[in-house]
């Protein structure tokens, strides 16, 4: 007597077990996306947190006038350092293809600075939900943080401190071994805005 075949399962169908075994940790990461923070990190992954954190700081510090006369305006030669710095940022922290944009972007805060606003510092902490994907040598990050400004409405006025959390994604390219910012985009997170 002949015993019948063994059925088998298709090679390309993973075991219902594992796919059962894997939702409780997917789940975790879709409802729980701080635990991202708490998992090891390549050498290019840890590279592209620092790129990431570095831009967002500059976006918030870079180019705020440290030195003004005794009404508040800021001379020009004052100006003309600011803007130097902003070149010399650029050139460290941007792909030559996003550098201008970034630039402009940042000459127009600036002039907007100087000339109807009293800001005197800027920054980002309390960095947190990491989303790091490394391609070869191209990543993208998205990252939660709450950024900053000291400000107020007179040069000697009470300053206040404009705080808020927003969710960055930035897209990085390696040029020369070192991971420059090739673009960005933000949004306020929920519960959040100016």
């Amino acid at each position: 007597m002949t015993s019948a075949p063994e059925p088998r399962l298709p090679a390309s169908s993973p075991p219902k077990v594992l796919l059962l075994a894997l939702a409780p940790i997917v789940a975790a990461f879709v409802l729980v996306p701080e635990l991202g923070d708490y998992l090891p990190r390549t050498g290019d992954q840890t590279a592209v947190t620092a790129a990431a954190e570095r831009v967002i700081v500059a976006n918030q510090s870079v180019g705020i006038a440290d030195v003004r006369d005794a009404s508040g305006h800021v001379a020009p030669e004052t100006i003309e350092a600011l803007r130097a710095q902003v070149r010399e940022t650029a050139a460290q922290l941007f792909t030559a293809a996003y550098r201008e944009t970034w630039i402009e972007r940042t000459y127009e805060v600036i002039d907007l600075e100087t000339s109807s606003e009293f800001i005197f510092d800027g920054g980002a902490s309390d960095f947190s939900r990491w989303r790091i994907v490394v391609f070869g040598g191209r990543a993208v990050v998205q990252v939660r943080c709450r950024i900053y400004l000291d400000m107020a409405q007179t040069f000697d006025g009470h300053r206040s401190r404009a705080e808020n959390t927003v969710d960055y994604e930035l897209t990085l390219e390696r040029v020369d071994a070192t991971w420059l910012v090739s673009g960005q985009s933000h949004r306020f997170a929920s519960g959040g805005g100016p």
